[in-house]
C-alpha cells in the first residue's frame, strides 16, 4: 500500500522459478525502447520481490512491495517510480528515521535480460508522478506490473487483499478505510503511510487497471513474435536466394 519507516528484522529469502524470459531485441524493437537500455549479462540480472507488512486488519495484512533489479530497488509513490539501492523503502520513511522494526520478506522470482531503465521507459506512461493512490493505484499495483514486464510473472494476491476488498467497494468506502486506519495506527495518525484520514481518490488513478498494463506486454510479446517471424522468413528467402 505504501512504505512506512521501518528496521528489517528479518528477511525470508524463497525462490519462484521464472516461466518465461523475455527477448530483448524484439520487445525493444516493438515497444521503441532505447536499445541501449539493455545493458546487463547474457543470463540477465536477478529479479527479486521485497514485501513489508506495514499494517494488519481483521486478520488481513497490508503490505509494502518492491522490485529489485539487480543491485537496485524500484517502486511506485507519489513521485512516479523511484530507484534507490535494494530495500532502501522498506527501511527508511520519508522523514529519512527508522522507526519501528518490522520483518521484509524477499523472493527470488527469476532473471531477466531488462535493464532497470527498460522497466522504467516501459512503465512510466502508466506510473507517473501525481497518479498514485494508496488503494487504486499503489506500490503493489506497480509491483505486480514490473514483474510481468521483467518475467511474466505476477505479484502474489495476498500483497494487495486488503486494497483489493476496500477498493472493491462501490462507491468507495473512504470512511471505512479512515475508521480502519485509525483503528491500527496508534493515535489514529496515518499520515506515517503517507494517506490522511479523510482519504479521497486521487483521479487520476480512477480509471487505472493493472490488468490494461499486463494486456499492454502481451500486445508487445504477439507484435514481437510476428517481427521475430517475419526476420526469420526474410533470412530464410534470403539465404535461398544465394543459394540459387
Amino acid at each position: 500500500m505504501g512504505n512506512i519507516g521501518a528496521q528489517c528484522c528479518t528477511v525470508a529469502e524463497q525462490e519462484v522459478q521464472p516461466k518465461w524470459m523475455p527477448s530483448p531485441a524484439g520487445d525493444c524493437a516493438v515497444a521503441g525502447l532505447d536499445p541501449t537500455a539493455f545493458q546487463v549479462g547474457a543470463e540477465g540480472d536477478e529479479v527479486q520481490v521485497a514485501a513489508t507488512q506495514i499494517l494488519q486488519v481483521a486478520g488481513i495484512a497490508a503490505y509494502h512491495t518492491s522490485v529489485i533489479l539487480g543491485t537496485k530497488e524500484y517502486y511506485f509513490d507519489a513521485d512516479g517510480i523511484a530507484s534507490a539501492p535494494a530495500l532502501w523503502s522498506h527501511f527508511v520513511g520519508n522523514d529519512g528515521d527508522v522507526e519501528q522494526e518490522i520483518c521484509t520478506e524477499v523472493f527470488t522470482v527469476g532473471r531477466s535480460p531488462l535493464s532497470g531503465a527498460a522497466l522504467v521507459q516501459g512503465l512510466e506512461v502508466f506510473f507517473y508522478g501525481g497518479s498514485y493512490d494508496v488503494l487504486l493505484k499503489n506500490c503493489n499495483a506497480f509491483t505486480d506490473a514490473a514483474l510481468y514486464f521483467l518475467t511474466r510473472r505476477r505479484l502474489d494476491p495476498r500483497f494487495s487483499r486488503l486494497e483489493r476488498l476496500i477498493g472493491g467497494t462501490r462507491p468507495l468506502s473512504t470512511k471505512l478505510l479512515a475508521a480502519v486506519l485509525r483503528s491500527v495506527i496508534p493515535g489514529g495518525d496515518a499520515e506515517g503511510l503517507a494517506l490522511p484520514q479523510d482519504y479521497m481518490p486521487n483521479p487520476l488513478a480512477e480509471n487505472f487497471s493493472v490488468e490494461d498494463v499486463i494486456a499492454r506486454c502481451d500486445a508487445l510479446d504477439a507484435a514481437s513474435a510476428y517481427s521475430q517471424r517475419r526476420l526469420l522468413n526474410r533470412g530464410g528467402r534470403m539465404a535461398a536466394a544465394r543459394g540459387a
